[in-house]
């Protein structure tokens, strides 16, 4: 006879089995949630509102302006980015969602918890194929994915919608390299065929996954068996990665070539073929002194995330000094325990090493010095959180479960905390922007989104005591839009002859003198100072080596200075559909045109131009 608890002890296996398996899961999903509960405002901060929300470009609801234009062509700047994928998945939430902004945060959220779900997996399938199966592989890729889950180094990635593209790259990154190794000794033609699709489509979403198929080398040379002759024949396919990589970068060159925004104000330093290359493939480059400062400083920022900055300091000379001992030293040590069959150290730090390629400038494009943000630590991370992996285990073995339990959970409770008040902060943008202008970070990048969030609230007083507390760094980032914001809040508040002085700032600077005189002009419009307003209009037009650009400013000027002068308007109608001629659908000339038509319409066919004195 079967009695009640016979029953219930004949499908318990079952019910372990399912248990076994759903709980991390539950529990991964319970603790990513619960560090980013207040991560979906209302509102957009910092480059989210230029391209989510109701107010991105329309041009980007094109698909085939996202696929053969530079990220930031819609705002006038060259930047050198080419990431389409992402710009069609934020049109296509932008159908979904439309103006409800938590939606957009929302959808981070889940993406973020997706990536950590695949971390755990992928850290247990390395356990399991590097030790003992008995060592609890579950347990020690589940503490190491919750640490990874609720550290604050990922609020920036994981708050700003913009910045998702470093999820994805991560995303993409973790599931390609698992399918890899899984098929790479029973069907090889299948482990790299599918690595090449995955590293192509990331490579559309953010460059940075440049880095996968070194990443590929990595692992192979360090986790498969044979000697190492054998190892490096089963690299040699990577190479067959040049070829979606070529196409990548022959799309990217010809979007960066066909993005022209001269037009919109941004003068170009040189010409032909060789200006093609300098867009598209960049010319900076970075000491090695910096680069091993830049990843000493984020492997610190990463070890000890308090306090958390939107750009950190280049760590000084000697400081960098100091970090590329402690990098020779973690090779030494890595390379020591290798030998030894004990894998973790190795390969977490050359998966954070490869993975810091782009941030450390060697594999990115523009001549940005070597630098430390946020968002290039996501993805590398991976690194870390692989090698926490290995050392929970290595704690378990000596320990016990519970012990490294309890002394795990405090610090993912510490963690989670820390990343709670740093969303809080991302909420807020004067909070999260004044806490580093506290803090001393006073350069004109930092000035910029601070004077730009008291602008968001127009207290206009607070922008100009930041401009007058810095006319210097004015001086410096003429080219910026923090003296746009200087001059817009000094206009506000009457102060005209600073509101002069912060546009001519801008001027000084050939990247931004066409819009920067075309603001002059306007300034001189309002102000009833016509001639000064010919005279910048005049340079803008003289300055612009766009026809399209210099037909639409002629046909502003025509519009500014002669009020009511019906021959004039006829010109600059003309003007106006030279310039859509040139450049069809261009939002500025269609917006004008528009208002030369109603304009036209309600000047009387008397109105002459005035003859000059």
């Amino acid at each position: 006879m079967i009695t009640a608890s016979n029953e219930s002890t004949d499908q318990t296996p079952e019910r372990r089995g399912f248990a076994a398996a759903a709980a991390p899961l539950v529990i991964l999903t319970v603790v990513t949630m619960l560090a980013f509960v207040n991560a979906w405002p209302d509102k957009l901060v910092l480059d989210d509102k230029a391209f989510a929300g109701p107010g991105r470009a329309p041009e980007l609801d094109s698909v085939a302006y996202i696929f053969t234009h530079d990220l930031w062509d819609t705002v006038g700047a060259r930047s050198g980015l080419y990431r389409p994928l992402l710009l069609l998945q934020l049109k296509l939430e932008t159908l979904v969602f439309g103006g409800w902004l938590p939606g957009y945060h929302l959808s981070n959220i889940l993406l973020h918890l997706l990536v950590t779900i695949l971390l755990f997996g992928f850290l247990r399938y390395l356990l399991r194929l590097t030790g003992n199966p008995s060592a609890l592989p579950d347990l020690c890729a589940l503490l190491a994915a919750m640490v990874f889950a609720v550290h604050p180094v990922h609020t920036e990635v994981v708050n700003s919608v913009f910045n998702r593209s470093e999820m994805i790259v991560s995303l993409f990154g973790i599931a390609g390299l698992w399918w890899l190794l899984r098929n790479l000794d029973s069907q090889p033609r299948r482990a790299w065929s599918g690595l090449g699709l995955v590293f192509f489509l990331a490579l559309l979403w953010r460059e940075s996954a440049v880095v996968i198929p070194p990443l590929a080398v990595a692992l192979i040379l360090l986790l498969t068996p044979g000697n190492l002759v054998s190892r490096i024949r089963k690299c040699l396919p990577v190479f067959w990665l040049l070829f979606p990589l070529a196409i990548y970068l022959l799309m990217r060159a010809q979007a960066l070539a066909n993005s022209d925004v001269i037009g919109r104000g941004v003068a170009a330093e040189a010409g032909g073929f060789e200006a093609m290359l300098n867009v598209a493939y960049g010319s900076g480059s970075s000491s090695l002194l910096a680069i091993a400062g830049v990843l000493g400083g984020s492997l610190k920022v990463i070890a000890w995330p308090y306090p958390l900055h939107l750009v950190y300091a280049t760590p000084s000379i000697p400081l960098s000094i100091v970090y590329a001992a402690l990098h020779l030293f973690l090779i030494s040590v890595a390379a020591i325990q290798y030998r030894r069959n004990q894998y973790g150290l190795a390969v977490g730090m050359a998966f954070f090493y490869i993975a810091m390629l782009p941030a450390s400038q060697i594999l990115s494009p523009g001549s940005a010095t070597a630098h430390i943000a946020e968002r290039y630590l996501y993805f590398p991370s991976v690194g870390l959180a692989i090698l926490l992996a290995f050392a929970t285990r290595a704690l378990v073995l000596r320990f016990g479960t519970r012990i490294v339990t309890a002394l795990a959970m405090p610090v993912v409770l510490f963690l989670t905390a820390l990343t709670l008040d740093r969303n809080a902060d991302w909420a807020n943008e004067i909070a999260l922007f004044g806490t580093e202008y506290e803090r001393g970070v006073r350069n004109g990048f930092n000035l910029r989104l601070v004077t730009s969030a008291y602008m968001g609230v127009k207290d206009y007083a607070r922008v100009v005591e930041l401009c007058d507390e810095n006319l210097s760094v004015q001086k410096k980032s003429g080219g910026s839009s923090f003296v746009q914001n200087c001059a817009f809040a000094y206009e506000s508040k009457q102060r005209l002859a600073e509101a002069e002085r912060a546009h001519r700032f801008a001027i000084r600077f050939r990247s931004t003198r066409v819009a920067a005189s075309m603001s002059l002009a306007r300034f001189y419009v309002r102000h009833g100072r016509p001639e000064d307003a010919a005279k910048q209009f005049s340079a803008a037009i003289d300055w612009s080596h766009d026809p399209a650009a210099k037909a639409l400013y002629s046909a502003e000027m025509n519009m500014s200075l002669y009020p009511g002068n019906r021959e004039r308007w006829i010109e600059a109608r003309g003007l106006l559909e030279e310039a859509l001629g040139l450049k069809p659908g261009w939002p500025q000339a269609e917006s004008l045109l528009q208002a030369v038509n109603h304009e036209l319409n309600s000047i009387p066919e008397s109105a002459r131009r005035p003859e000059e004195s």
